[in-house]
Parts: C-alpha cells; structure tokens; sequence
C-alpha cells in the first residue's frame, strides 16, 4: 500500500516502527502524498544490510513511493 492521505501515512509509519526486525537507522524525507493537504514528514529506514546511506538507493522506499508503473516495470529515482 502507497500512503494517499494522512490515514494512510500513519498506518505506514506504524508498519516501519512494529517491524520485526526493526530497522536501525532511519532518516526523515518530504512526502507529497497524492490525496495530502499538505507535504508530511515521514521516517525512511535504511535498507535491511546496508551498512550506511551514500545515496536513494540505499533506502527503503517501497513504504511511500510507488515503483512500478503502469506496465508493472519497476522505476528508481535519480541519485
């Protein structure tokens, strides 16, 4: 589930902190969610094994962005 709304962005924020293993380290990023009023700050865990960030790739995304377009491709920002 991508967050669209506030609702949606505090069930995930609960996902990233009950998970088993948790996440060591995470770091706060700007979400526009689609149905938002306005932008929200969220937690984004570094990736389970990376052993620190050097770029987006390092972190774990997939709990706010959706990557995959409509042809179910899988897409990454630029670094």
């Amino acid at each position: 589930m991508v967050p669209a709304d506030e609702i949606d962005i505090e069930m995930q924020e609960r996902n990233i902190t009950s998970r088993h293993p948790a996440y060591e380290t995470r770091y706060v990023g700007v979400l526009y969610a689609t149905g938002a009023r306005q932008p929200v700050l969220v937690h984004i865990p570094l990736k389970l094994g990376v052993p620190g960030f050097r770029s987006s790739r390092d972190l774990e995304i997939s709990y706010w962005v959706n990557q995959r377009d409509s042809k179910e491709r899988v897409s990454f920002g630029s670094d």
